[in-house]
């Protein structure tokens, strides 16, 4: 006798033949040779639907509030790198250009604040580690 290879059924086969089942026209042995699946797999199919059922219309308002606090969450980060980034500082922050005067007076000899590494990355990974294009490894 072949062995035949172990097949992976997706999830929309899985609840077709698990809807077949509960809807009860069929017995599980015609349903087996009907979608060429062993019954004990659609009765294991058939019990985890009838009771994730609940979990059907119960899941999206727990869901909805889980998405809610991440979003309030990812707002807040949106906030800060944004006051990071614009340059405003305060003075527990100092700013990057305090200790060149020269930049503060010549906008074009300012380095980026936020460059695309830097928001990345790191603080204490810099341009020396050779990460950019001048990388020489």
């Amino acid at each position: 006798m072949t062995r035949r290879k172990r097949r992976n059924h997706g999830t929309a086969f899985k609840a077709k033949v698990a809807l077949a089942a509960v809807k009860g026209e069929r017995t599980l042995a015609e349903l087996a040779e009907q979608f060429d699946v062993h019954p004990n797999q659609i009765q294991d199919w058939k019990k985890r639907l009838v009771e994730g059922a609940e979990d059907v219309f119960e899941g999206s308002a727990v869901e909805a509030q889980h998405n809610e606090q991440k979003v309030g969450k990812l707002h807040a980060k949106i906030g800060q790198l944004a006051i990071r980034c614009s340059g405003a500082t305060d003075e527990r922050t100092p700013s990057r250009d305090s200790h060149r005067p020269w930049a503060a007076r010549d906008p074009a000899l300012r380095v980026a604040r936020c460059s695309p590494l830097e928001r990345l990355l790191p603080a204490r990974v810099g341009r020396r580690t050779g990460l950019g294009a001048d990388a020489t490894h």
